[in-house]
């Protein structure tokens, strides 16, 4: 790994070696883009477990931006430096009120977000401020598959999910899936479960909230405990409902557009 680096409270990090290379690229980048008169505004595309926080936490952001009060109650414990945590709604509002904070460099989080309407006012008045941006997300794609291209001036991948398995830092995965292409799904969630995962914890995401509804009844049907998580739970249900997973109160969480 990378030199071991203090950080603000006492804590002791040791980047990866492509964690360390993303961080150096990104400081640097960003300096040239503002010699250069451009918007100082990035992407690190990284894969999901690839250690996004480290590195966010690396680059010392003054104001951390997610699109989920979840994420932000992470990103809380998981990037210390930043005097301000967001979620987008409140950040827009605070744009709206011209009460958003004037600070050196922001990260924002799970960033295709960026790409909405609302995502798009945010990043034209964060750049307004002179500020810096650092775009963190495993998939920087618009919801038509474009590039955030109107949102960054440079994107880098640190690295492949293909690397992070041969390198140790990512367990192999096993894909399982009919021959060929089809419209439907092969299975009812809770007969691929049965038959692929029997009796393992699993998340399982669906198409939107009302298929949430009709897997999780699927489940319950079947004598498997399962819960529904969408945008509308309430925050005290959504802590009980992850903790459910990991202690093993819930065998199935089904999501949409969550976790």
């Amino acid at each position: 790994g990378g030199p071991a680096r203090a950080r603000p409270g006492g804590r002791v990090i040791q980047l990866r070696p492509y964690q360390l290379s993303a961080v150096t690229w990104a400081r640097d980048t960003l300096a040239r883009l503002r010699a250069e008169g451009r918007d100082p505004s990035v992407v690190l595309q990284a894969p999901t477990g690839s250690g996004k926080s480290v590195m966010m936490d690396e680059l010392e952001p003054e104001g951390v931006i997610a699109p989920g009060t979840d994420l932000v109650r992470q990103l809380q414990g998981s990037v210390p430096c930043a005097r301000h945590h967001l979620v987008t709604n409140t950040a827009l509002s605070m744009v709206r009120a011209g009460k958003l904070p004037r600070l050196r460099r922001w990260a924002l989080d799970e960033a295709r977000w960026v790409a909405s309407p609302t995502g798009s006012e945010i990043v034209a008045a964060l750049l307004h401020t002179g500020a810096e941006l650092v775009l963190f997300d495993a998939t920087p794609a618009t919801p038509s598959g474009g590039g955030l291209g109107r949102w960054a001036s440079e994107l880098l991948q640190v690295a492949s999910m293909k690397d992070l398995i041969r390198d140790g830092y990512l367990v192999p995965f096993r894909v399982l899936a009919p021959a060929e292409p089809q419209r439907e799904l092969a299975a009812r969630p809770v007969d691929a479960w049965r038959s692929a995962t029997p009796g393992e914890t699993g998340i399982c995401f669906a198409e939107n909230k009302r298929h949430a509804g009709q897997i999780a009844a699927q489940f319950e049907a079947a004598a498997v405990r399962a819960a529904v998580l969408t945008d509308d739970t309430p925050s005290r249900e959504r802590t009980r409902i992850i903790a459910g997973l990991a202690d093993g109160s819930i065998t199935v969480a089904v999501c949409a557009q969550i976790l």
